[in-house]
């Protein structure tokens, strides 16, 4: 074979080889991650084909109540996402969407809803060998009916959140986010429509889509003062009759401001007591506190509440409620008020509530009671 030749070969070979290479990667190292793409087509028409497990709340007599559910229907896509809850509920289940994808809780719970966790691995082998339909799991929240939808009535008109929780344990009883949205409409089999719609939510000043009870921080305001208190508790040379300035300003060292109270006044003469300073909501006497305590103690009492904890999930990610670091002596005063840079999700504070009501132990908040085979 002459040298042109041989290089014509060569390159086939080469050619051949290339093309080898990439149908192994594809086939073999690629695989999973095509299969589980969710722009897949193949994959799309294969998760409706399957009926996906109901999310569910406990009634009072233990009768358990579907939030979110799948539905039979004629044609190529079998099982079509229905939300019985609504938009009380539509922040904590989330939406499956044909264009979307998933939120909330049928994101974080997906493998169970599916079917496909390991959890559910005897169910799946049972079907397979009785030639059953392969059903998704069921996951049971730890929402109270009841005080979900009492606590999305109340803030009918608003914007804002409630968030309960049961102290000793942690699981939370309701948690509301408005405006809300239909979840149901993002659900459907009509692509433009779920566009049209989402386009109308995502447009919206209001931001409907946000789940204002985990995914944002604010101010705490004064709130915060709970964590105040405690943090002069804790430091020993305060207790609930201890006298502390409540004057009506505040010098701020450092600085040419002052803290006032709401509405100019004095709080009940120069000094209150830490009780009546909390239960009157002086900012001047715990401006003076956080002059005293300082903000290093602070912040101390704020983490140990679950201020900046980044592993937070219910199972859902929660946004990092934070206490400024290095503070000096008017950022701790305004600091105290939850004012200058503190942040707070109402998780957090729903976290700060439970733990003085639980005696000072802060359960970790959860959202999923149990998951259930089909």
């Amino acid at each position: 074979m002459n040298r042109p030749l041989r290089r014509v070969a060569l390159a086939c070979m080469v050619l051949f080889g290339l093309l080898l290479a990439n149908v192994n990667w594809v086939q073999v190292v690629k695989a999973d991650a095509y299969r589980d793409d969710p722009r897949n087509s193949r994959v799309l028409l294969r998760t409706y084909e399957r009926e996906r497990g109901p999310i569910a709340v406990l009634a009072a007599d233990g009768r358990r109540e579907a939030i979110a559910e799948s539905v039979r229907t004629e044609g190529p896509l079998t099982w079509l996402r229905q939300y019985p809850g609504g938009p009380a509920y539509s922040h904590v289940s989330g939406y499956y969407s044909l264009v979307y994808g998933r939120t909330g809780v049928e994101r974080s719970e997906d493998r169970v809803l599916s079917g496909e966790d390991d959890r559910l691995f005897v169910r799946r082998l049972s079907d397979y060998i009785t030639g059953n339909a392969p059903k998704g799991g069921t996951v049971v929240l730890t929402l109270n009916p009841r005080a979900q939808q009492a606590a999305y009535d109340a803030m009918q008109g608003k914007r804002g959140a409630v968030v309960a929780l049961d102290p000793r344990t942690g699981a939370v009883l309701a948690m509301v986010s408005l405006p809300s949205y239909d979840p149901s409409r993002l659900s459907s089999f009509e692509p433009a429509e779920i566009r049209e719609y989402y386009a109308s939510l995502s447009d919206s000043s209001d931001d409907p889509l946000l789940n204002r009870a985990i995914s944002k921080t604010y101010p705490p305001g004064s709130t915060f003062k709970v964590v105040t208190a405690a943090a002069a508790l804790e430091s020993g040379d305060v207790n609930p009759e201890t006298r502390i300035p409540s004057p009506k300003e505040l010098d701020l060292p450092l600085t040419d401001a002052n803290l006032r109270n709401f509405g100019g006044s004095a709080c009940s003469g120069d000094t209150s007591t830490l009780a009546e300073a909390l239960r009157i909501s002086c900012n001047t006497a715990f401006g003076a506190l956080g002059l005293q305590l300082g903000g290093d103690a602070l912040r101390e009492q704020a983490e140990a509440f679950g201020f900046g904890d980044t592993d937070l999930r219910v199972p859902t990610s929660v946004a990092d409620s934070r206490f400024p670091d290095d503070a000096d002596e008017p950022q701790a005063a305004q600091s105290a008020i939850g004012q200058f840079d503190v942040r707070a999700t109402p998780l957090q504070m729903a976290m700060v509530a439970a733990g003085v009501a639980n005696g000072g132990d802060v359960m970790r908040p959860y959202l999923v009671r149990e998951v259930q085979s089909p």
